[in-house]
């Protein structure tokens, strides 16, 4: 499922963790490491991004300096 997500900061978000991943035994559903921003306003924020959610998995990101 693809799901569309605030970001508090603009630029390239990358995947810590996607429990759907090979690794763990998962299908390898997941976002290729990471997502860039999008300059598309959403839940009140200036940016978004677009992530593919595995069901049933567990997936975190954070902002790359």
């Amino acid at each position: 499922m693809k799901r569309a997500n605030s970001a508090p900061e603009s630029g390239f978000y990358r995947e810590l963790i996607n429990t759907h991943a090979e690794t763990y035994g998962g299908s390898n559903v997941g976002n290729f490491g990471g997502v860039q921003t999008q300059d598309i306003p959403w839940m009140g924020r200036q940016n978004s991004i677009l992530i593919h959610l595995p069901p049933l998995a567990t997936v975190a990101f954070k902002l790359q300096s």
